[in-house]
C-alpha cells in the first residue's frame, strides 16, 4: 500500500514539474513579445518625421491609394 502512494506522489511532483516548465516558457514569450511591442514604438517614436515622410512619398508614388 505504502509503495502506491508513493508512486502517486512521484507522478504528482512530474506533472508540476512539467507544468512549471509551461509557465516559465510561457513568461519568456511573453517579456520577448511585449519587449519587441515596445522596441518598435520605440523606434517609430524616434524615428516620426523620416519614417513617415519616406513613407508618404511611397505612397505618392504608388499613385495616391
Amino acid at each position: 500500500m505504502n509503495h502506491i502512494l508513493n508512486l502517486k506522489k512521484a507522478k504528482k511532483t512530474r506533472k508540476t514539474f512539467s507544468f512549471n516548465w509551461i509557465k516559465i516558457s510561457l513568461e519568456v514569450i511573453s517579456v520577448i513579445f511585449i519587449s519587441s511591442i515596445l522596441t518598435t514604438l520605440a523606434i517609430k517614436a524616434l524615428d516620426k518625421g523620416n519614417l513617415t515622410a519616406s513613407l508618404n512619398e511611397g505612397f505618392k508614388k504608388e499613385g495616391g491609394r
